[in-house]
């Protein structure tokens, strides 16, 4: 186990609804938030409760080293996340965290800034903002391109705005941004604005799709992937995912591992 990895309680410091469908839950745990980075999540739930036996994985949105805080978004799926939303101010949790690989900066000999994409797909908007924190901090330009089922899902692109993202909407029933798939005609918009990095997490099939669309580009894309990460630590075998290899070849990764981020090149989607 990586040695930056810590098995402790966090106090709740925040936790309120974002629109409809979302919630962010603020969390003080000073000895992990020191090493966490964008990309990287945490498994976590109340303490003292072992129904459902296996903790939550979640990613981190944001950090804040200097208070030693971090925040987690989340919807309600099931009987874990369930249990969360009923958690108040005060309520402690158990956590484990920081799990997985980060997300690469962008690399460049000469220092300069560079356009960059974020691409996110409903829930999968959630380790974005760390990263978009991150990058405009370091002096990059930052564009969000997020699909959602509906503008009801909007109120998580404050926090966005706030840092100075430029944002593209797609509603699947169109009552905010284009209609349809956020990656629909995705590859023209992004050669027009010049970017130079993209960053995608969201639905495997959103992700799919993206990785045919973004091929013809010749940049560097990482994906951030979502899975059943039980353990957390690769005891459990859980989360595996297909990768090529150099030889042409693949072969299972553990995406608690060598994820959840991995570049998009290197990604095998199972065809449905």
């Amino acid at each position: 186990m990586n040695a930056q990895i810590v098995n402790q309680e966090a106090t709740i410091t925040a936790h309120y609804a974002v629109g409809k469908n979302y919630y962010l839950m603020e969390l003080e745990a000073k000895a992990c938030c020191s090493h966490m980075k964008p990309g990287q999540f945490l498994n976590i739930r109340p303490i003292g409760s072992h129904d459902p036996l296996l903790r939550r994985p979640m990613s981190i949105h944001q950090i804040d080293k200097q208070t030693g805080r971090f925040r987690i978004l989340y919807q309600v799926v099931g009987r874990g996340t369930a249990q969360l939303n009923q958690m108040v101010y005060g309520n402690v949790v158990e956590i484990l965290a920081p799990l997985g690989k980060e997300f690469p900066l962008p690399l460049d000999s000469e220092q300069r800034s560079q356009t960059v994409a974020l691409i996110a797909g409903g829930i999968g908007i959630a380790p974005l903002y760390a990263l978009a924190e991150e990058l405009t901090e370091k002096g990059h330009t930052c564009v969000l391109f997020f699909g959602a089922r509906t503008s009801d899902d909007f109120g998580v692109l404050q926090g966005f705005r706030d840092v100075g993202v430029q944002i593209i909407t797609a509603t699947e029933d169109g009552s905010d941004g284009n209609k349809g798939y956020i990656t629909n005609g995705l590859e023209p918009l992004l050669t027009e604005l010049g970017v130079e990095s993209i960053y995608a997490c969201g639905p495997m099939p959103m992700l799919k799709a993206l990785q045919s669309v973004l091929q013809s580009l010749h940049i560097p894309v990482w994906f951030s992937l979502e899975s059943h990460m039980a353990c957390g630590v690769g005891a459990c075998l859980g989360c595996t995912v297909k990768v090529r290899k150099p030889d042409g070849g693949w072969r299972y990764a553990l995406l608690c591992q060598e994820g959840p981020v991995i570049a998009a090149s290197e990604v095998i989607f199972d065809e449905q």
